[in-house]
């Protein structure tokens, strides 16, 4: 018996001896080029500047992919020239560089933030859908293909299968969270620029389903709905509070993604606090920050929201017409829509995150009680990863009836 129970105990070490260690999770911090701050940092400015322009009288959750924004901007960057080329650098300030810089900076951030947390499950996927009867420039498909690692399509847009094929895409990259981008394909359009996001990670410090409890959430209007909070009774967060407001910066997986929050001390401050908050500022913000052992109290909620972009960008001085240099024969084109979609669930276990931007292209014609942290009041938040800086996801909570 003892022979046998020893011939037991080898087997198993040898077989663990074969076994590959599971390799550290360690984050690629490799210094960025210029080109890639600027673009980072232009990619956060223009999330919180489309936030600001976004924001109406009567507050309302909206959730935004600025990085998802970014891209299919910059995907469309490579069809334009002359005063509509630069009023997309304009508008995406990052009219410093030149429009292979940006792609080159696309591409580098791209695997950049790919690289960072093995853990975290991130997708990020372009693609351009043509009309076969209108061939897209070798020239702009190469730079697609290159640059944004994307697929070039070339489908019958008035067949009504190619809405779903497209549809089909997207859903497909965003785990099945972004669905229906496209309603139909208009009669004029021959052509949409998409790219699409998919995050998932889990908190570093996990929050007890058990603890989860219901609690009241203290909206502007002065009404108190109820809703779910989550309870982590010894997260380590990045914390910082003034007389306006406190921030709470939570990590996911190896801690370079964060869930980053800003809230302001009173309800009614919501409004006036948010229109101040820049790239900057909350960089200022992180920069004060302490890192300390916290109870973090947080909302469980589920967000989904969809808009057409378009007039808010072009509010925000980008011209809509022109692009020559997107396909083989001159054409008298214009941007029909700039559709975006987002999807977000934040629960005990971590968050999800998905995001399109579908771009479309028409012809004219007992030891100390640790600091109590509670998210009760309408608060922005963002996903971001915090060695490039890029904000990957932003939002405003603020009607806590979804939050059940």
């Amino acid at each position: 018996m003892k022979r046998y129970l020893f011939l037991l105990i080898a087997a198993f070490v040898f077989s663990r001896c074969g076994e590959t260690p599971e390799p550290a999770n360690n984050p690629n911090l490799r210094a960025l080029s210029q080109a890639e701050t600027e673009v980072s940092s232009a990619t956060n400015d223009l999330g919180f500047r489309l936030l600001q322009n976004l924001r109406n009288d009567e507050p309302e959750n909206i959730f935004i992919s600025p990085l998802s924004v970014s891209i299919a901007l910059s995907m469309l960057l490579n069809g334009a020239e002359g005063e509509v080329e630069s009023s997309i650098l304009t508008t995406m300030e990052i009219d410093g560089l030149t429009m292979d810089q940006v792609n080159e900076a696309s591409k580098a951030l791209t695997a950049l933030l790919m690289s960072m947390d093995r853990k975290i499950e991130l997708g990020i996927a372009n693609s351009v859908w043509h009309d076969l009867d209108y061939p897209v420039h070798q020239n702009f498909a190469s730079v697609i293909r290159n640059f944004y690692n994307g697929q070039v399509s070339s489908e019958n847009f008035r067949a009504s299968s190619t809405t779903g094929k497209i549809n089909d895409w997207v859903e497909s990259k965003t785990k099945g969270r972004i669905k229906n981008l496209i309603s139909q394909i208009g009669p004029d359009e021959i052509a949409f620029l998409i790219n699409a996001i998919y995050f998932k990670g889990e908190w570093t410090y996990q929050f007890d389903p058990a603890k989860t409890h219901i609690a009241p959430f203290h909206s502007i209007d002065g009404t108190t709905p109820e809703i779910n909070m989550m309870v982590s009774a010894g997260a380590i967060v990045r914390h910082m509070v003034d007389n306006r407001l406190t921030l709470i910066d939570i990590p996911y997986g190896n801690e370079q993604f964060r869930f980053t929050v800003v809230m302001p001390s009173q309800p009614e401050q919501f409004m006036q606090v948010a229109a101040e908050v820049s790239a900057d500022q909350l960089n200022s913000w992180l920069n004060e920050a302490d890192s300390l052992s916290v109870r973090l109290e947080l909302p469980r909620f589920k967000l989904e929201w969809k808009k057409d972009l378009k007039q808010t960008l072009a509010e925000m001085g980008m011209m809509m017409g022109g692009f020559p240099k997107m396909f083989q024969n001159p054409l008298d084109l214009q941007v029909s829509r700039v559709i975006h979609q987002s999807f977000l669930e934040v629960n005990e276990k971590g968050s999800e995150a998905a995001a399109a931007t579908a771009i479309g292209i028409e012809m004219t014609s007992a030891p100390p009680q640790p600091l109590i942290v509670t998210v009760d009041k309408p608060f922005l938040f963002m996903i971001r990863e915090k060695h490039s800086g890029v904000i990957l996801f932003m939002g405003q909570f603020t009607d806590g009836s979804v939050a059940r």
